[in-house]
């Protein structure tokens, strides 16, 4: 059974073409990511059926690796659903960083929030900044848990450096959702601020990012 054995009007490309994409459901518009089912279901019921076992929500986090145990789903169809969610949170999360001025650790959260919070892996990112605190680059820089013997500050410096910064804020999530820093952030933290005063470039904040919440080391005034 396949999506050309349904009429015309229950097609879901079809649907799309004719009433917009406002018109489907759920399971159309992944059965159209899905495009082929399998020998026992087309693309719909595939689909139908991924979302009668999982939430959308619980789709959009999965990991590649998980995605592929799924009952019909295989490398190809997991990539295109990874893809999907990942160009959707990049829109949710685009500004236009050329014009972002950062004044506040709410900025921070503006700015890159949405990207970090749900991630299942610590990842560190860098911000950097002119003289009026605007957004010139913002790097990833690490991906793994914080470790000062892992990622060392000239790393992190060496791209303020190049790009001409005057200042610059480090940003990483903790995945357990509890943002309260560890001893490794204290100590990477305390790294980065006198590493910064030696070459020129302020060291404005780190900010760690949790679960609905955050954490400012200058809001504590340990910066």
């Amino acid at each position: 059974m396949n999506i050309l054995s349904l009429p015309q009007d229950l097609r879901p490309r079809e649907r799309l073409q004719k009433q917009g994409v406002q018109a489907l459901s759920d399971a159309e518009l992944l059965a159209l990511l899905l495009r082929t089912g399998n020998r026992q279901e087309n693309a719909v019921m595939l689909a139908t059926r991924l979302l009668q076992q999982h939430s959308l929500a619980s789709l959009s986090r999965a990991r590649l690796a998980d995605l592929q145990k799924l009952s019909g789903v295989g490398v190809a169809k997991a990539c295109e659903i990874t893809a999907c969610f990942e160009l959707s949170r990049r829109v949710q999360t685009f500004h236009d960083e050329k014009q972002f001025t950062i004044s506040s650790p709410r900025d921070v959260l503006t700015l890159i929030g949405a990207e970090l919070r749900h991630l299942t892996q610590e990842q560190c990112v860098g911000i950097y900044l002119n003289t009026r605190h605007q957004v010139i680059k913002k790097e990833s820089i690490f991906v793994g848990t914080l470790n000062a013997s892992l990622i060392h500050p000239r790393e992190i410096l060496r791209i303020g450096i190049s790009e001409g910064a005057a200042a610059f804020i480090l940003v990483h999530n903790h995945p357990s959702g509890d943002p309260q820093p560890s001893d490794e952030d204290v100590v990477v933290t305390d790294q980065l601020r006198a590493a910064g005063k030696v070459v020129g470039i302020e060291f404005l904040d780190h900010v760690i990012i949790g679960k609905g919440t955050y954490y400012s080391f200058k809001d504590e005034k340990r910066i």
